[in-house]
């Protein structure tokens, strides 16, 4: 994505690549993998540099996923649970532990939050995308309603613009996966294909 003057922004778009990545192998027995689609937008403004990033796959969804370990009445409770830091992450599977892990979705938030972009996850019939307004409304009123759709798609903008500071973000990541990732890191390279 051409980041490689900006290491730091080029960390936190490798971060959150990483762990939509990581959380569609954890979570979403497809059969099928998921597509990932990076962009990079690079605008002449510095509000309008930044990166998107998706994932989608064809799984089984945020709300099966969720509903192993808590009761969640609608795909729109799902989502707002799988944002929480600790709560999708209690898989003994993949980089998972109880004491680790679950904090993807919430740190990959945070990073498009740091540049004033936005973070959308979709799921069943509902998409929560978060708001850059000044006043931020509570989660809850950032869930819509959308047709139905069964597996889950993740997205990411990562704003480019000088002087975005990661660190105390990415410090965060590192601390709860750092371990576990180098640890497991041959198994993950087993699993992932580029096509």
């Amino acid at each position: 994505l051409h980041l490689s003057s900006e290491p730091e922004i080029a960390k936190a778009v490798q971060y959150a690549m990483s762990e939509m990545v990581r959380n569609t192998l954890e979570h979403s027995k497809s059969r099928h993998g998921a597509i990932v689609a990076a962009q990079l937008y690079a605008g002449k403004a510095s509000p309008r540099r930044y990166v998107s990033i998706a994932v989608a796959d064809a799984g089984i969804g945020v709300r099966a996923t969720i509903q192993r370990n808590y009761k969640v009445a609608s795909h729109s409770e799902a989502l707002l649970k799988a944002i929480q830091p600790g709560v999708s992450g209690s898989s003994h599977e993949l980089y998972g532990s109880s004491d680790n892990a679950g904090a993807g979705l919430f740190i990959t938030r945070r990073v498009a939050a740091a540049t004033q972009r936005y973070f959308m996850i979709a799921s069943g019939d509902a998409l929560f995308r978060t708001s850059i307004a000044k006043k931020k409304p509570r989660d809850e009123r950032l869930v819509d309603p959308i047709s139905f759709f069964p597996g889950t798609i993740v997205s990411v903008e990562i704003g480019l613009q000088e002087g975005a500071d990661f660190s105390e973000i990415l410090s965060l990541a590192r601390e709860a996966f750092g371990g576990k990732m180098r640890q497991r890191r041959g198994d993950l390279s087993r699993r992932v294909r580029f096509t």
